[in-house]
């Protein structure tokens, strides 16, 4: 009798564990906030400690800039990436048609036994490529890139030498491409193949270079090139679209426009070609590019908040090592932090979680009937009202409902 009844203790147990692990399995955070700056110097060279997680800011174990939530490969890593530097020289054959794939996706490899080494890593894993656009158009838009469109085609003139211009031009343009998909999508499988639970993808897309003044939304034909990058964000398993400001942008509305241009045309990418469990996380920072000073709490509301009310995952808070070169630097930082960004990140934070719960019994988050209003989030911030009414659910995958509430 006491063996059975110990049997059925046991069995109880062995139930509620595995109740417990899926309940576990199928709960994400409604929104997350991923310190993603080098900011380590602070604390081992000047003992300054930003204290990030008593405003729910994720961060690496000790403050380390690659860690189990967040690693950011600036280029040439991870593998071959091919560019021109400054001065003229070609850096892994300059253009993509230059890489040889099988050394690249070995050198990726290596890279990240030596930089990810934990096969387990399930952190946002974010690749920065930057000096060159895959689409080969976009490259004519930026005198630095000219230099990937000349090679091509010199490349292309050496091939087919009898070919008119036209045909070198066609040819470059194709070359290039097929290259530099190979190139990410080779990138992004070798990457998730090695470490299956991260959430990979490339720093910066979608772009939508609204830089106009009061340009809310991607011109046409940003939208039509974003498209030909379907085989990109298909492949993707993490979306990282870049919300920085500049103080160029003469108000507070033109400033909130340049994020709503991103975030829209972000949401759109997704819906038409990621899946519906693919996170989006805004890249923004807290300083304006161009001055390098802190943002005020309004473009904090305009970054950080927009991001939520579209029904972004969360952010990703970068800032550049040259802003952690001196103790009066890591001072003033860890004051706006304590002042400004650390409350506004705890608010957005803890709204999030509250109306997930509440409002979509935790299995969708919280997105707004229109988020392009965001003076309604700066009143709950401010006042720490919980009213979710202007507020709709967005379900995660095996639910629906108004309030997530049936299994799909």
């Amino acid at each position: 009798m006491t063996n059975m009844y110990e049997t059925l203790v046991i069995s109880v147990v062995y139930i509620s564990f595995l109740l417990l692990l899926y309940r576990r399995s199928e709960t994400r955070p409604a929104f997350v906030a991923t310190w993603n700056a080098p900011s380590d110097v602070c604390s081992k060279k000047y003992k300054i400690d930003f204290e990030l997680k008593s405003f729910r800011i994720a961060e690496n174990e000790n403050a380390s800039f690659r860690g189990k939530d967040v690693v950011l490969f600036y280029e040439p890593l991870p593998g071959l990436y091919p560019k021109y530097l400054s001065n003229g020289t070609a850096l892994n054959g300059g253009i993509p048609q230059r890489v040889p794939i099988e050394h690249h996706v070995q050198k990726i490899a290596n890279d990240l036994s030596h930089l990810v080494p934990a096969k387990n890593f399930a952190g946002k894993g974010v690749i920065d490529w930057e000096s060159w656009r895959p689409i080969f158009q976009r490259n004519t838009f930026e005198p630095d890139k000219l230099v990937y469109i000349n090679e091509s085609r010199k490349l292309a003139k050496t091939l087919y030498p009898n070919w008119n211009s036209s045909m070198i031009d066609k040819m470059a343009k194709t070359m290039f491409e097929e290259s530099a998909r190979e190139l990410m999508v080779n990138t992004l499988k070798i990457v998730q193949d090695l470490r299956p639970r991260g959430e990979w993808g490339f720093y910066g897309f979608p772009r939508c270079f609204n830089y106009k003044i009061d340009e809310d939304e991607c011109q046409k034909d940003t939208i039509e090139l974003n498209d030909q990058l379907h085989w990109l964000f298909r492949v993707s398993t993490s979306l990282f679209p870049s919300i920085y400001l500049s103080s160029k942008f003469p108000s507070s509305t033109s400033r909130q426009k340049r994020v709503q241009g991103i975030l829209n045309e972000t949401l759109r990418v997704h819906s038409l070609y990621s899946t519906p469990r693919t996170p989006m996380y805004s890249y923004t920072t807290y300083r304006y590019t161009d001055s390098n000073k802190f943002y005020l709490k309004e473009d904090l509301i305009n970054t950080i908040g927009q991001s939520f009310d579209a029904g972004m995952d969360g952010v990703m808070l970068w800032d550049s090592s040259k802003n952690f070169e001196s103790r009066q630097e890591c001072e003033s930082l860890q004051n706006y932090i304590q002042s400004t960004l650390g409350p506004l990140v705890k608010s957005i934070t803890d709204f999030a979680e509250k109306c997930s719960t509440v409002n979509c019994n935790g299995h969708g988050k919280c997105v707004r009937n229109s988020w392009m209003e965001t003076s309604g989030l700066q009143m709950l911030i401010s006042r720490n009202v919980y009213n979710f009414e202007n507020y709709k659910c967005r379900c995660y995958e095996a639910w629906k409902g108004v309030h997530c509430n049936e299994r799909g």
